[in-house]
C-alpha cells in the first residue's frame, strides 16, 4: 500500500507537504473544503503510477506567480511493500532494503534544518504504523518523480531523503561489491529509474476521477475496464487464436494470391507498394477482433423490471453508481488482486447522488477494502464515518496549515483530539456535518428495505466491551459506534425522530442508542414514539446484582453507573487480578478479593472506601480504562464459556425482535 506521500508545489499544493493517507490497510478518506488539494493528491499518484510520457508536471500558480519556475515540482509516494510480493533479481532487492533499512531507522536528527519539519511529521506517522507493520515483513520506499527544470523530463526522486548520505554510500558499496568491473549501471542515480520501474510494476492503481466520461468504463476493451478485470483483453484473445492458426491463414491466403496472379498471366500481381511483404499476424486479428466484437458491446444497465438502457442514457447519479458497481464487482474476481498491491483511488463517490442513497455508495467501497485492497478517496459527505467503521480520514484544513490522521475507529474521539490541537479552529464543521451525515446515513440503512442495526454509545471503550460480547449472539447486520459523548448521543437521537416520526412504516432496522448514568447525569426528556428506536441508560440495581436499561426520563441517577460498572463479573474480577499480578500495586487488595453474589461488575466485590476510591483512581488516570478494556476482552476471548451480562441479553433480544424486552 502507499502509506504517505511528499508533495512540493503541485497543482493545489504550494510549498513542501507531507501528507499521511493510512493508518492501517483499510479505506482512507481525504476530507477538507475545496480547493484544498484532496483530488490533487489523487492525481498526483496517478501521474506518478501510470503515466509513461510525462513532460511536466502542473506547477502551483501561486509559485510561478511569485518567481518560483526554478522550484518546479515533486511527488514522492512513500510505499509499504510485503516481501512475499517482490519477484526480482538481486541487485534490484538488495537496493530496496538498503533503501528500506535505513527509512525504518532514520530519526529527524539525520535531516538538515529545513527538512526537519517534513521529516518529523513522516517519522511520527511511521511510529503509528509501527504498532502494526514490522520491517521484518514489509520494505518502507520512499520514491517517486521531480521535474527540476521547465525543459527536463522527470527524474526519479526521493525528496528529503536524498539528502541522507547513507542511501547513496549503500547502493554504491552494494554495486561495487557486486561488480568486479565497477560497473556503474547499479549505483545509487542508475538504480534509483530501475526501482521505480519495479516498484510500478508491483501497484496497479486504479484512478476514477470525478470528471470520468461515461465512455471510458462503458466499453470492455477501455484501459480501465481491462485495470479493473486485472486482464489484457489483447492477452485474453490471443489465448483463444492459436499461432499454428495464423500460419495456416497465411498459406491459404498466400496461395490464394498466388492463384490470382496465375490467372492474371503474370502481367499483374497483387503486393504492397514497399519491398516488405507483411503476413497477417495474430496482432492484425487481435486488433481486427476487437474492433469489430467488442466496438458495440456497450454497457447497460437492467432495473428491477428488466428494462435494460445504455449507461450513457442513465443520470449523472446513476452513471455514479454503475461506476462503482463494476468497480466492486470486477474486483471481487480480479486475478491480480493476490499477485499485485492494488489501490482504487475515487474522487467524490458521492457526486450527483441524493445524501439518501451514499450509504450504499461508501458500504461498496468498504467492502471493496474487505477484500485486502487499498481505497483513497475524497468526499464532501462525513456520514461515511460511523459507516466503515474503520479506516483513516485525512483532514486537510484550508491553505494546507494543518494536515491529520484521523483513526475512524475512534472518530468522535479523535475530532475531539483535532479540536485540541487546533484550538478549535477546525470542530464546528466537521462536528456539525458527521453529526447531520451521520442520522442521515442511519436512516438510509434502517429504511427503504434497508435492514442494519445500530448501537450508538458514548465512548470507545463502550464500544468495543458491547462489540465482543455481542459477537455471540448473532445480530445480523450490526453496527456498534461510539460517538463521544452523552451530548452527541443526545443530537443523534432526536434528528432520528425529527426525520423518521412521520415514516415510521418505512422502517426495517432498528437503532438503540446508550447513555452512562454518571455524577451530573439530569433526565432528558424523550418518549418511545417509534418502536424501532430507543435511548436507554445504564443503571446499576440498588442491590448491586444487575443492570437495568432505563428510560431516559427516569430520574433515579443513584448509583452512578458507567460501562465499567455493567460488565461480567467474573471477567471484571479476572482483570484485576492480572492487573495486580503485572505490577498495579494500587489494586493489592486482589491478592485476596472479597467476592459478593452479583452477575456485573458493580456488585463483584466486597469494598471498603479505601478500596473503592482506588479502583475510581486508576480508571482516572490516562490509557487506564482502555488498558483495562484490552485485558478484559483478552480474557474473554480467551474463555470457554459465553458470559454475556443479562442487559445485553437484553440487547440481543431486542434486535431479534423483541418488542417488550425493555
Amino acid at each position: 500500500m502507499i502509506i504517505g506521500v511528499i508533495l512540493r508545489n503541485f497543482k493545489n499544493f504550494k510549498n513542501q507537504h507531507y501528507i499521511p493517507l493510512t493508518l492501517n490497510n483499510k479505506s482512507s478518506w481525504l476530507i477538507g473544503e475545496n480547493g484544498v488539494g484532496k483530488s490533487s493528491i489523487l492525481q498526483a499518484l496517478d501521474i506518478v503510477l501510470n503515466k509513461t510520457d510525462i513532460n511536466r508536471l502542473d506547477i502551483n500558480n501561486e509559485a510561478r506567480s511569485q518567481g518560483f519556475d526554478t522550484r518546479e515540482p515533486f511527488i514522492v509516494p512513500i510505499y509499504l511493500i510485503n516481501k512475499n510480493k517482490l519477484k526480482i533479481n538481486n541487485s534490484l532487492y538488495k537496493a530496496l532494503e538498503i533503501v528500506s533499512d535505513i527509512t525504518w531507522q532514520i530519526e529527524s536528527e539525520g535531516f538538515n534544518t529545513l527538512q526537519r519539519p517534513i521529516a518529523e511529521k513522516f517519522i511520527s506517522h511511521r511510529k503509528q504504523l509501527e504498532y502494526k507493520y514490522s520491517s521484518d515483513e514489509y520494505l518502507l520506499i520512499p520514491l517517486g518523480i521531480i521535474k527540476e527544470t521547465a525543459n527536463d523530463i522527470p527524474r526519479p526522486y526521493m525528496s528529503i531523503f536524498e539528502s541522507i548520505d547513507d542511501y547513496r554510500l549503500q547502493i554504491d558499496d552494494l554495486a561495487n561489491e557486486n561488480s568486479s568491473t565497477n560497473n556503474k549501471k547499479y549505483h545509487f542515480n542508475n538504480i534509483l529509474p530501475k526501482l521505480l520501474i519495479t516498484i510500478k510494476d508491483i501497484y496497479n492503481y486504479i484512478y476514477l476521477p470525478a470528471e470520468i466520461t461515461t465512455s471510458e468504463y462503458s466499453r470492455i476493451e477501455s484501459d480501465l475496464l481491462q485495470s479493473l478485470l486485472g486482464e489484457n483483453l489483447q492477452q485474453k484473445i490471443s489465448k483463444i487464436i492459436k499461432k499454428k492458426d495464423i500460419t495456416a491463414i497465411n498459406s491459404h491466403l498466400n496461395d490464394f494470391i498466388r492463384q490470382l496472379t496465375t490467372k492474371l498471366e503474370g502481367r499483374y500481381q497483387f503486393k504492397k507498394p514497399s519491398q516488405r511483404q507483411n503476413s497477417f499476424t495474430q496482432r492484425h486479428m487481435i486488433s481486427k477482433i476487437i474492433e469489430s466484437y467488442f466496438s458495440d458491446k456497450i454497457l447497460h444497465h437492467i432495473d428491477d423490471v428488466n428494462k435494460d438502457t445504455p449507461v450513457q442514457n442513465l443520470s449523472s447519479g446513476e452513471k455514479r453508481k454503475a461506476l462503482l458497481d463494476l468497480a466492486t464487482n470486477f474486483l471481487k474476481h480480479n486475478p491480480q488482486k493476490s499477485q499485485h498491491s492494488t489501490i482504487l483511488a475515487v474522487d467524490e463517490p458521492e457526486l450527483s447522488l441524493h445524501a439518501t442513497s451514499c450509504f450504499n455508495q461508501f458500504d461498496k467501497i468498504k467492502k471493496i477494502s474487505d477484500l485486502g485492497i487499498q481505497t483513497i478517496c475524497t468526499t464532501h459527505w462525513y456520514g461515511f464515518l460511523p459507516v466503515t467503521g474503520s479506516g483513516t480520514a485525512i483532514y486537510i484544513s484550508p491553505s494546507q496549515t494543518y494536515i491529520k490522521a484521523l483513526d475512524l475507529e475512534n472518530y468522535k474521539d479523535e475530532l475531539k483530539e483535532l479540536a485540541k490541537e487546533s484550538n478549535g479552529s477546525y470542530l464546528d464543521v466537521l462536528e456539525m456535518k458527521s453529526n447531520h451525515d451521520l442520522a442521515q446515513s442511519i436512516v438510509y440503512s434502517i429504511t427503504s428495505g434497508n435492514d442494519y442495526n445500530w448501537i450508538l454509545c458514548e465512548g470507545k471503550t463502550d464500544r468495543k466491551y458491547i462489540s465482543a460480547h455481542l459477537d455471540y449472539e448473532n445480530i445480523e447486520k450490526l453496527i456498534v459506534l461510539s460517538v463521544g459523548g452523552s451530548p452527541t448521543v443526545k443530537k443523534i437521537y432526536n434528528l432520528l425522530v425529527m426525520a423518521l416520526e412521520d415514516r415510521k412504516a418505512t422502517i426495517s432496522g432498528k437503532v438503540l442508542l446508550l447513555l452512562d448514568t454518571d455524577h451530573k447525569y439530569s433526565p432528558y426528556d424523550a418518549t418511545d414514539t417509534i418502536p424501532s428506536i430507543k435511548i436507554r441508560r445504564l443503571l446499576l440495581d440498588k442491590d448491586l446484582s444487575n443492570i437495568s436499561l432505563v428510560k431516559v426520563t427516569d430520574d433515579r441517577v443513584y448509583p452512578p453507573t458507567e460501562i465499567e460498572q455493567s460488565l461480567n463479573a467474573d471477567f471484571y474480577v479476572e482483570t484485576l487480578k492480572m492487573l495486580y499480578t503485572k505490577g498495579e500495586t494500587s489494586l493489592s487488595f486482589m491478592e485476596t478479593p472479597q467476592l459478593m453474589e452479583s452477575s456485573v461488575s458493580g456488585g463483584a466485590l466486597n469494598l471498603n472506601i479505601t478500596e473503592k476510591k482506588a479502583i475510581e483512581d486508576y480508571f482516572e488516570l490516562p490509557g487506564k480504562k482502555n488498558e483495562f478494556c484490552e485485558k478484559y476482552l483478552e480474557i474473554l476471548a480467551n474463555s470457554n464459556e459465553i458470559k454475556t451480562p443479562d442487559w445485553l441479553l437484553n440487547v440481543a433480544r431486542f434486535f431479534h425482535g423483541d418488542k417488550n424486552v425493555f
